[in-house]
């Protein structure tokens, strides 16, 4: 029985900038802003963010409140590309000010709430991101022409409700802003959605994620080309569902397209972090821990020694340096890792978030390595408490909650609360995933061992017989976990003169162990990986 250890999953909100050629009361402010908007849309957000404030600069004197509105909204836009979200901030919160002023101008108002709300969310707010998006989205629906706006806007507030663990209102919100794309399907509003969609499904783990992303891919290449920074996040999307799925050739080198892509756009920035961090996951899982402890330092050292604007990347980078550090027993390096991406979050989000609840887990895990079973508790709980006031009591997260508290209570021989906490995380993980769930199986082998430990073989027996009706011939589990579960499973029924089938489960422990053996005498040495 081990402890989960969940990783943070980004999604990326939009923002809207000015459509179309515009022109200002100079013929030079025009040139301008048309030459600025033009370097945002190939991604030269260096040149975008100089052109810009020389537009503004242009303008000065003129009462053009549109002109002045769409010029920040274009530099705000060009200075959060570059990750600089404490200069964007004023400029957008200005826009809106320009656009409230001219109440025939809707379209410009709800575009600065939902930029508002984006870079909200960008560094953890949100509370205010998801009021911000539901303002705009009024807004938009009060502006009927404009359909773009609107599916942005509820692509949007998708985001939210995911980092929420509202997995229904996300999909509704997402079905809502393919419908309104459908009039017309080679639109960037379309690949948007088609990218969210596909993020969302694969934390669900429905099978369509893959073909979701590779449309969106498709439509971004189309629309923005091939090198734009849009398609490099999509490609990023892409790579961590074939992570996902095991297939890490073709996932390396779909993210190092994405990096390659990012940098080229707008140079090694923290823009480009969760690429990179993506990259060393993939490099970790195949045995290249060298090479992933130096992508992870690298996604560091993006942010510098004073970080701001969104750094999940960064306190992800954090958190999966921790867990290698742990794997190699280099504790004190894993939790000043940990604590160093707790005290960024801390900085956005005193209430806590899933991110956080995340990074407590795995700090907690390290502590129980450590067999500091105070501190690990208290930490665990720390982020129990966070998951139930942010998704609810009966979130799969809780059930992943509980189920590393009752791994804690094992290790401290407190058999009883151990069973109450495992029990209550098959109970929540059986509503959300289903009775005949790979998850469930695993919660059902938990509580089999435990009454192994607590002599209670007949409960036992029938425990570990639903959770192999469920695995069938095919577990997933690594050789070794599957054997000791296999041997418990034989002994508990030789306990309950289940001879019969006692013997088929030792016959297939014993066939599992003659086939590690095989591999292992036929492996070669010298290029062998272990895990």
């Amino acid at each position: 029985m081990k402890p989960s250890r969940t990783l943070p999953i980004i999604f990326a909100a939009s923002f809207l900038a000015p459509a179309g050629l515009y022109s200002f009361n100079t013929q030079s402010c025009t040139e301008k802003f048309n030459q600025g908007r033009d370097a945002s849309h190939e991604a030269r957000f260096r040149d975008a963010e100089r052109i810009q404030t020389e537009t503004l600069a242009c303008l000065e004197g003129s009462s053009d409140n549109q002109a002045f509105g769409n010029a920040s909204t274009e530099l705000a836009i060009a200075l959060r590309e570059q990750g600089k979200y404490e200069e964007a901030r004023p400029l957008f919160e200005r826009a809106l000010g320009y656009f409230e002023k001219d109440a025939s101008q809707p379209a410009g108002i709800a575009s600065a709430l939902n930029n508002l709300g984006s870079l909200s969310q960008s560094v953890g707010k949100l509370d205010a991101a998801e009021a911000l998006y539901e303002r705009a989205i009024e807004t938009w629906q009060r502006a009927s022409a404009d359909k773009g706006g609107l599916i942005r806007s509820l692509n949007n507030l998708a985001t939210i409700a995911v980092a929420r663990g509202n997995y229904k209102k996300a999909d509704s919100l997402l079905q809502q802003a393919l419908t309104l794309s459908a009039a017309d399907p080679r639109t960037t509003e379309r690949a948007g959605t088609l990218n969210q969609m596909g993020v969302l499904y694969d934390k669900l783990g429905r099978p369509e994620a893959e073909d979701l992303l590779r449309q969106a891919v498709l439509l971004r290449e189309a629309i923005s080309g091939p090198t734009h920074i849009e398609t490099a996040v999509t490609l990023n999307n892409l790579g961590h569902v074939l992570d996902s799925k095991g297939r890490y050739g073709e996932a390396e080198k779909v993210l190092s397209r994405a990096y390659a892509l990012c940098t080229t756009a707008v140079g090694p920035t923290p823009r480009c972090a969760s690429m990179l961090n993506n990259i060393a996951s993939v490099e970790e899982k195949t045995g290249r821990t060298v090479e992933a402890e130096a992508h992870w330092r690298q996604t560091i050292e993006l942010f510098g020694v004073t970080p701001s604007g969104s750094f999940t990347p960064l306190t992800a980078a954090l958190n999966n340096l921790g867990k290698l550090y742990t794997s190699r027993r280099r504790f004190r390096e894993a939790e000043e890792c940990y604590k160093r991406a707790l005290s960024l979050w801390d900085r956005v989000s005193q209430s806590g978030n899933t991110d956080q609840a995340s990074i407590l887990t795995n700090l907690g895990a390290t502590y129980m390595d450590e067999k500091r079973f105070a501190l690990a508790e208290e930490t665990l709980l720390r982020a129990k408490a966070i998951d139930e006031r942010v998704v609810g009591p009966d979130h799969w997260r809780v059930a992943l909650d509980c189920n590393n508290l009752g791994v804690l209570a094992v290790k401290r021989k407190h058999y009883d609360e151990a069973e109450t906490l495992f029990r209550r995380s098959l109970a929540i993980d059986e509503q959300a995933f289903g009775l005949d769930s790979g998850v469930v199986a695993h919660r059902l082998a938990n509580i089999a061992e435990l009454n192994v430990t607590k002599k209670r073989f007949n409960v036992a027996a029938e425990l570990f017989t639903r959770a192999f009706a469920i695995w069938g011939n095919e577990t997933g589990l690594p050789p070794a976990t599957e054997i000791g579960l296999l041997d418990q499973f034989s002994h508990s029924l030789k306990l309950t003169q289940d001879y019969a089938n006692a013997e088929k489960m030792s016959m297939r422990a014993m066939s599992l162990r003659v086939r590690a053996a095989t591999a292992k005498r036929s492996s070669t040495p010298a290029n062998a990986m272990f895990e």
